[in-house]
């Protein structure tokens, strides 16, 4: 009984050796990893860094379960199959770990090269999904159990499934394209040629989802949306000109009408939120008669949906300054392509 008891307390010494080494090591790896980034000048959420070392507190304690088996006295046949348990746990932990690890590096990536747009959600997927494939092939091999057979059933199960899902996977692959390419990517305004439009808020594994203006969520299946032809307003960059149509009366006046219209244009630029201050407001003439002339006023903005306050705005300023006089004959917004 003594014996079992001192057995007992060496396995729970090494267990609580174990955890502390955890603690301290845990400690240390996330105060280097926190200097380092503060090194090269970038910044890194402290709860991240935590959660990425958690699991060494855990990985320690299986290596003083695996250290503390063998100063037991039970038998090599039930040692040996919790240590299959412990490692197959330490591999799926890891696995864990490797995840979170890359989906800062996809999110450092994103934040460096996408102007702070996360990334699609089908690429995080995917990326979890080559991971835990890899990690459980591995884990099969530890365990013995001969991969070939199941990489050959998989195969030739994959192609049966792959006929049965051929819509899922064609959606699946397309939002792998859409995702890569980056035609199209998280937080563009885009409108596709059937009439959808709004802000691309994901590409998932089967559907874009585009949030429109008035707060409504558009589904596209991934495939169609790669079909179509679709305008996005914010490549190559967000902003973008706009161009009002003028019809005003033809009389001595219309030169004078057209440099007021131009230096309400510039006040609306450099006054109101989402026009482009530095932009040089400019008139293009597109159609004369015995009575008219048609010209088009050409404002910029800095996106999307920047667009109709600055429209409202031109058209209520230049309404109140031609109040009293019927010079200009009518303002239409023109179509955007």
């Amino acid at each position: 009984m003594n014996k079992n008891i001192f057995i007992l307390i060496k396995f729970l010494i090494i267990l609580l050796t174990c955890f502390i080494c955890g603690f301290f090591i845990r400690n240390y790896l996330s105060r280097l990893v926190k200097y380092f980034f503060i090194k090269i000048k970038k910044q890194i959420d402290e709860n991240v860094i935590y959660s990425i070392f958690k699991p060494v507190i855990f990985w320690l304690i299986i290596f003083g379960i695996y250290i503390g088996l063998r100063v037991t006295e039970i038998s090599q046949n039930i040692i040996y199959i919790f240590d299959k348990i412990l490692i197959s746990l330490l591999i799926i932990s890891i696995t864990v770990t490797v995840i979170k690890i890359s989906q800062l590096f996809l999110k450092s990536y994103s934040d460096k090269f996408s102007s702070t747009l996360p990334l699609a959600s089908v690429v995080y997927n995917a990326t979890k999904l080559i991971i835990w494939i890899i990690a459980i092939l591995i884990m099969f091999n530890y365990l013995g159990i001969n991969i070939t057979p199941i990489l050959t059933v998989l195969g030739v199960g994959g192609l049966a499934v792959a006929l049965g899902l051929q819509d899922t996977l064609s959606n699946f692959f397309a939002g792998i394209y859409i995702a890569v390419s980056k035609q199209i990517k998280i937080g563009d305004y885009i409108r596709t040629e059937t009439g959808q439009e709004g802000y691309v808020i994901d590409v998932g594994w089967k559907t874009t989802k585009i949030k429109t203006l008035y707060d409504n969520t558009v589904v596209i299946p991934n495939v169609k949306l790669s079909q179509i032809i679709t305008t996005n307003y914010s490549l190559p960059q967000k902003d973008f000109n706009i161009s009002l149509e003028i019809t005003a009366e033809r009389n001595a006046e219309i030169e004078k009408t057209i440099n007021v219209i131009i230096d309400i244009a510039k006040e609306i630029m450099k006054t109101v939120k989402g026009g482009v201050p530095h932009f040089e407001p400019y008139v293009k003439y597109t159609g004369i008669d015995e009575s008219n002339i048609k010209f088009n006023v050409i404002l910029r903005v800095e996106e999307y949906i920047n667009k109709d306050i600055i429209v409202h705005e031109f058209i209520n300023k230049l309404e109140k300054y031609y109040r009293k006089a019927s010079t200009i004959k009518s303002i239409q917004v023109n179509k955007l392509n």
